[in-house]
């Protein structure tokens, strides 16, 4: 069959084609714009036919490409595609070894949460994404991200106090199947996400935590409470100023009862 190709249009060499996918499922692998779904791929082509081959990393993972032992960079663009066609390829045989790199956990995770987000399935209401600090301080959050379901990047760069709201100028957000947002801070280290499944009402939705630092989500009907602490997280700070106090009080008279002594 392949030699009757060559004949019929003429065409010159070939060469054979050999993927290893490491941790597929952190990516996907399209040849000719076919996806790959196993992690082994081989095939024969003609070496005068260019032949396009892209790595799509998912969120939160760097495609690692080589070709021939060479590494093919992706112009420093986080968790962006590589895209490359081969053509005219010198050498009868190709290995190409794709692998996938987790950005890593940030050192701000359970202390930056993305705590609300609203506006969805509405296009007359503008998403909007609800950042929290449960230890109540004032964070800079200077070159930090929110990857978006459709894999844009939102740059933050602004001051995170307790409680803040980001406005998004378009709708970005939808009521598909699967839909989760990511952040990531200044080192492009994986901070926090939030999840959410179709939701059938034709109603705009939202959704919380269900409590400050829970990873379980919430999926409301309504427009939300942007700016606002949710009930649980009320009772959560004032849990917080409580015993708080007990511990300053405890410590207080424990030094009282040694200033008792001493004078003693």
């Amino acid at each position: 069959y392949f030699k009757h190709i060559k004949n019929q249009f003429k065409l010159g060499d070939s060469y054979y084609l050999n993927i290893q996918v490491n941790s597929s499922k952190h990516g996907d692998l399209l040849v000719n714009g076919n996806q790959i779904s196993d992690s082994l791929y081989n095939g024969k082509f003609f070496k005068e036919i260019p032949l396009p081959i892209e790595v799509k990393p998912n969120p939160l993972y760097n495609p690692i490409v080589l070709i021939n032992g060479n590494l093919i960079k992706n112009n420093n663009q986080l968790f962006s595609s590589i895209k490359d066609t081969i053509l005219n390829s010198k050498s009868d045989s190709l290995e190409i070894n794709i692998d996938y790199k987790y950005t890593g956990d940030s050192k701000w995770s359970n202390k930056i949460i993305i705590n609300e987000v609203g506006g969805i399935g509405d296009n007359k209401i503008n998403n909007w994404i609800e950042l929290y600090s449960p230890v109540h301080k004032s964070i800079n959050l200077e070159n930090w991200k929110l990857i978006l379901p459709n894999g844009e990047i939102l740059h933050l760069n602004k001051e995170l106090k307790s409680l803040e709201v980001i406005n998004f100028s378009n709708n970005q957000l939808s009521n598909e199947v699967n839909q989760s947002i990511y952040l990531i801070d200044n080192e492009n280290k994986f901070v926090d996400s939030m999840s959410w499944e179709n939701n059938f009402s034709k109603d705009p939705f939202f959704i919380e935590r269900a409590t400050p630092l829970s990873k379980k989500s919430l999926i409301k009907n309504g427009t939300g409470s942007p700016n606002n602490f949710n009930p649980q997280h009320l009772i959560q700070i004032e849990k917080k100023k409580s015993e708080l106090l007990e511990k300053v009080l405890a410590a207080f008279f424990f030094l009282l009862i040694l200033f008792i002594k001493f004078k003693k």
